[in-house]
């Protein structure tokens, strides 16, 4: 078993592989767990193994089913996801709107249509991606009556017909209860996928009918190993890249379109006048960067710093680095500032993230790390007679 296209979630493959291969498939399942660490990825290749034409226990990848699928347009895969609600000028749209498309977009523009087509098309490229359709917060009973509807239907196709629900906490009440009955006896040759981060925020009747399959998140080892395969980048960056994703291969892929390289010359050149410069001139730019810095921003920006520092720590008790390219300007540092506190340093930097995460002013915060980080340096600064 390889399941090649899932990264890391090896005890979720086997528990897949058993089912599958001892014909004991369960007719619902519930995927649950951290946001991008492969729930969606798996249940699109879980699909593709119950189809394939091959029939050897994974997706092949290159029948003409693994690559409908894979494309997300095979008539046995039907994927539910949250949908803006209707308003009156939408529900007045022209025909011309929906034709083609299924009856849950019927109170859609054709802007947001063409929206969702684009994000399906990006799901079936890369199925780390998360849909996330513009002022979409539930999943509509519409959408729930078309399943319905659908597995009324003949099958004309082979396999297993699979309906994958993304986001499964964002059902609302009404279309969970139609569900209900569909969940417990779906029709034969028919396996049913919820997929969520919130498992608390789904109805406990929903839960109780599906087998529970719980996912972690992913070692930073994996997530650099399948950027190193899959992307032209270098060791060092795929590594770097990976203690930021914090256990999701998602975020490790918007990371990688981000100009991160250029940010953390920016936290050099900042971690440099920290060390050398006066509070004024550090209060200066810190207030600065909390001014044109996102949340988001700011976060990622102190997790390249809490990375640096335990890269010190690291060189401190001869360890191996993240930032391998960086290694000369590390061993400087060490020259300069020998006995520096970096398992505070980190320390006080977790704490600033933990207080960023619940909203405190967030200039305060990046003044107080970084004067608070001027004294580690002006501690441990070696004199030059």
């Amino acid at each position: 078993m390889s399941w090649k296209n899932i990264i890391g979630q090896q005890r979720v493959k086997e528990i897949l592989q058993r089912a599958y291969e001892s014909n004991h498939l369960a007719h619902a399942y519930l995927f649950y767990g951290p946001e991008g660490c492969g729930k969606e990825a798996t249940a699109m290749e879980f699909a593709k193994v119950l189809n394939c034409e091959r029939n050897n226990g994974e997706a092949c990848d290159t029948c003409e089913t693994c690559k409908q699928i894979q494309r997300l347009q095979h008539p046995n895969i039907k994927i539910v996801f949250a949908l803006p609600g209707s308003s009156s000028k939408e529900e007045n749209s022209s025909e011309k709107t929906t034709r083609g498309n299924p009856e849950s977009y019927s109170h859609l523009s054709e802007e947001i249509i063409e929206e969702i087509h684009e994000q399906i098309e990006r799901k079936a490229e890369n199925p780390y991606f998360h849909i996330q359709i513009p002022k979409a917060k539930e999943i509509l009973i519409k959408s729930v009556r078309e399943i319905i509807r659908e597995l009324s239907l003949t099958q004309f196709s082979r396999g297993t017909r699979v309906i994958i629900v993304f986001d499964a906490h964002l059902i609302n009440e009404e279309a969970a209860n139609a569900f209900l009955k569909t969940l417990e006896e779906p029709p034969r040759s028919t396996v049913i996928i919820l997929t969520t981060l919130r498992k608390d925020k789904i109805l406990q009747t929903i839960v109780s009918r599906c087998q529970q399959i719980p996912f972690e998140l992913l070692k930073g080892s994996e997530i650099a190993s399948a950027i190193i395969e899959r992307k032209p980048v270098s060791p060092s960056h795929a590594n770097l890249i990976a203690q930021l994703a914090n256990g999701s291969y998602a975020r490790a892929l918007e990371l990688l379109e981000e100009k991160l390289m250029e940010r953390r010359t920016h936290l050099l050149n900042f971690l440099r006048i920290i060390a050398s410069k006066s509070d004024d001139e550090i209060v200066e730019v810190a207030e600065n960067i909390s001014k044109d810095f996102s949340r988001e921003e700011l976060v990622q920006y102190l997790f390249l710093m809490l990375v640096w520092f335990r890269d010190v720590m690291m060189m401190q008790c001869n360890g191996t680095i993240i930032n391998i390219d960086q290694k000369e300007t590390l061993m400087r540092l060490m020259q300069r500032y020998p006995n520096i506190n970096s398992a505070y340093a980190a320390k006080r930097i977790e704490q600033t993230l933990s207080e960023i995460d619940k909203n405190v002013y967030a200039r305060l915060l990046i003044t107080s790390l970084a004067l608070d980080l001027r004294t580690l340096f002006l501690d441990s600064a070696v004199i030059v007679q």
